[in-house]
């Protein structure tokens, strides 16, 4: 089962992580934390991925959808009623465009690893799962990656190989399908962000040896894992494509380590959102892990005077 590819750096996980095996790190990533009081259960966990938003004296209608970026890219083609709403809108929304349009230039070059690097924050035996990844690859590349970007290019490649691959045909992402689809029906499609590559450069340059070394041990993990053909590690791939989302709104983020900049991000977006949402009907299509949490879009449209409810997805 195993599938080994070239390294492609191109991660595009929108959040933070400290923990140790693959189900703990992507739930951090996409900020999966504890259980939520049962009083708020019901709104924090409303079994669809895409929200409604409107306002009070405007006529326009827009959606927030919340992808995954991994999962197979077909998956959104079975959710009629989220193509139904980017159907209906005038404007789509995604993290960055793959055609960007507004005369941005390529990210600068990131700063590479080294072999003799990853060697001196290996103990002996993480360095024998990591040589025998390598050999079984046949790509020296995986040196050249620091723990953070590494740990977020295994986490893809294991998702991909390992957790989604019913009926899966490629290793484009769900936002590149529906930005594909959102041009094949003449919307406009426009970027909220940076590239996401620049968004990791920057990330890494903002580790500590701690930090470094907890993106170290779930390096080590993945690659066991694929090593081993273990895909035990899959949980929050099935939560998201059975609607099992936990949107944790009454709960701040952890940014005592951020190194995707959510808040940040969410606060830039908020500002071309919310004048986008007044004179236009838009589709925002972007991770889930920025709907979720106080800080996460639909909150702060709420602060705003909108209305965010969910919607059913089929």
């Amino acid at each position: 089962m195993l599938l080994f590819t070239k390294v492609i750096v191109n991660p595009a996980f929108p959040s933070t992580r400290k923990t140790l095996t693959l189900a703990m790190m992507i739930k951090s990533i996409f900020s999966f934390c504890l259980l939520l009081p049962a009083l708020v259960l019901g709104q924090n966990t409303p079994g669809t991925l895409l929200w409604e938003v409107s306002k009070p004296g405007s006529s326009h209608t827009s959606y927030l959808f919340g992808t995954f970026h991994e999962v197979n890219p077909t998956f959104f083609s079975t959710l009629p009623m989220a193509v139904r709403k980017l159907e209906q809108s005038t404007r789509l929304y995604v993290e960055r465009t793959t055609e960007p349009t507004d005369g941005t230039t390529m990210p600068s070059q990131l700063t590479y690893w080294s072999r003799d690097q990853w060697e001196t924050i290996l103990n002996p035996a993480h360095e024998k799962v990591f040589a025998a990844f390598v050999t079984k690859a046949e790509d020296p590349m995986y040196y050249t990656l620091p723990p953070l970007l590494l740990t977020s290019t295994l986490a893809r490649l294991y998702i991909q190989n390992f957790c989604d691959t019913l009926n899966r045909e490629s290793v484009e992402l769900m936002d590149q399908y529906i930005e594909k689809m959102g041009r094949r029906l003449d919307k406009q499609v426009l970027s909220l962000d940076k590239s996401h590559v620049e968004i990791l450069k920057e990330g890494v340059k903002s580790q500590d040896s701690v930090q470094n070394a907890n993106y170290v041990v779930a390096v080590v993990d993945l690659m066991d894992k694929m090593l081993n053909d273990d895909a035990s590690d899959c949980e929050v791939v099935h939560e998201y494509i059975n609607f099992q989302v936990d949107y944790r709104l009454d709960s701040p983020i952890d940014f005592t380590n951020d190194p995707y900049q959510l808040r940040n991000r969410n606060n830039a977006w908020m500002v071309t959102l919310n004048e986008a949402f007044q004179s236009t009907s838009c589709f925002v299509a972007v991770g889930f892990g920025h709907l979720r949490y106080k800080e996460g879009l639909i909150q702060q449209l709420r602060e705003l005077g909108y209305t965010v409810k969910p919607l059913p997805v089929r």
